[in-house]
């Protein structure tokens, strides 16, 4: 059974996306997930100048980390979601890392 971590605060999860802990990262950017869910288009933005979107892109690199490439992926689909100018932000940093996600032998990945 997976634990849910509460939705944190934007600086909670922007210092726990940049931090060094994989626990903490992982923690952040399912909690940024959330957020982007349940707050919508309005969260999009803030996520975006809160200077997150890099980390989510690198984060969907970690081969060793199936956990946070979900979390990392729904977090960016979300931000996909909103307005053109949003959803250029993802395409021009993301598009790369997530074809590589769907040659993916994971099928949590893979379904997402």
């Amino acid at each position: 059974m997976l634990l849910r971590t509460p939705v944190l605060s934007l600086p909670e999860i922007v210092a726990g996306i940049q931090s060094s802990d994989s626990d903490s990262q992982f923690a952040a950017t399912q909690s940024c997930g959330r957020m982007l869910s349940h707050k919508g288009k309005s969260a999009i933005e803030d996520v975006i100048q809160a200077g997150v979107l890099p980390h989510l892109v690198e984060f969907l690199s970690c081969s060793d980390r199936s956990d946070i490439w979900y979390e990392a992926a729904w977090a960016l689909t979300n931000v996909a979601s909103g307005i053109s100018q949003q959803t250029r932000a993802v395409k021009a940093a993301a598009v790369a890392p997530f074809i590589h996600l769907l040659s993916s032998k994971l099928l949590i990945v893979n379904h997402h």
